[in-house]
């Protein structure tokens, strides 16, 4: 009998451990036991990113070719421009167009009345474009030049800008009452919203440019004949 159980028990310890190697050996679809930490870790996932960025956009147009401007009757008492390369001094330019020149007068006509241009001459050209904003604008005229051996084109290059008329004139008259100490200015200004309303008539809207253009800045360059010098437009001298 304890024969027979031994047996038994064996069968049964045989049994069992068949049908645990049966069981790991068999079963294709179920999923692979996962890797713990001492294995391989997982390959991470690359997600893909998209950067939008804005373009860069700046304020300052390309120059056009634009028409020559008449003279302004205005500007035909000035006795015209400086012709040595380099810093123009613009100064006494700007005291006679705000002495001269009416509200509203364009840059290309100031440019014209410093100048003295023909329009009508076709070896000359002005390219426009607003510098920074519609307040400011630069303007360049350019000279092919026809009867001279040495120097082949002439180009000016302003940059202008538009103020009110007694804008440098205010500014200076209250720097020098801020130095004296006068403060009747401020006293004034303080009683200025007194009777201020408006009737309709005074609210007239008014078109187009104000103010006068005022020169910041003007250089004259020259470019040579081909081997009389440099081929691009500088301040130096053609041999």
């Amino acid at each position: 009998m304890r024969t027979s159980n031994k047996l038994s028990g064996l069968m049964i310890a045989a049994s069992l451990a068949a049908a645990v190697v049966l069981a790991g050996c068999g079963g294709g679809d179920q999923e692979p036991v996962e890797v713990g930490q001492a294995g391989a870790r997982p390959t991470a996932e690359s997600v893909a990113t998209t950067t939008t960025e804005e373009p860069l956009t700046t304020t300052t147009l390309a120059p056009a070719i634009v028409e020559i401007p008449e003279i302004p009757e205005w500007g035909q008492s000035w006795p015209g421009p400086v012709s040595t390369p380099g810093t123009i001094a613009m100064g006494e330019f700007n005291e006679f167009v705000r002495e001269n020149a009416p509200d509203g007068a364009t840059a290309e006509e100031a440019v014209t009345a410093y100048l003295q241009l023909d329009r009508n001459d076709p070896n000359v050209q002005m390219l426009a474009g607003e510098r920074g904003g519609p307040e400011a604008t630069a303007i360049t005229v350019t000279y092919n030049i026809t009867d001279d051996d040495s120097v082949r084109a002439t180009r000016y290059h302003f940059v202008l800008e538009r103020r009110q008329r007694d804008a440098e004139e205010e500014a200076t008259e209250a720097g020098e009452e801020a130095e004296e100490g006068d403060l009747s200015g401020e006293e004034d200004e303080s009683d200025s919203n007194e009777d201020d309303a408006a009737t309709e008539e005074e609210l007239e809207v008014v078109e187009g440019p104000t103010g006068l253009p005022w020169v910041l800045s003007a250089e004259l360059t020259v470019q040579c004949q081909p081997g009389r010098g440099h081929q691009d437009f500088t301040v130096e001298l053609c041999v």
